[in-house]
């Protein structure tokens, strides 16, 4: 998987590079990069300034359940969630743009396929 790293938002505290420094390196402004190719959802998911995305046209896989990466909650198609409408079967690419995660409100597009 290639990744995208906002370098307005990077704060530079290299959790990223520790984590996965055959994905991620320090650039010459202190930020991190994105420099090769690899699963890494666990930068992802460290990283304070959520400055890190799947590059464009990385999509995450059908099916299956998806992590909230601050709380925990785990998304579940087979279960929904039918407390905000969501009814069972809604895979998770299926959810409307806004929704989020229902325990702690972060946004769907921070959520890590398990």
């Amino acid at each position: 998987m290639k990744y995208n790293v906002d370098q307005d938002l990077c704060i530079g505290c290299g959790m990223c590079e520790s984590l996965k420094p055959e994905v991620f390196r320090m650039n010459e402004e202190g930020k991190a990069e994105a420099y090769a190719e690899g699963e890494a959802p666990d930068a992802v998911e460290s990283c304070p300034a959520a400055a890190i995305s799947p590059a464009e046209g990385e999509e995450k896989k059908a099916g299956g359940k998806y992590v909230c990466p601050i709380c925990g909650y785990v998304y579940d198609p087979e279960v929904g969630d039918p407390d905000h409408g969501i009814e069972p079967g809604t895979e998770f690419a299926d959810l409307p743009e806004d929704w989020a995660c229902p325990l702690c409100g972060v946004p769907k597009d921070n959520f890590t396929q398990e």
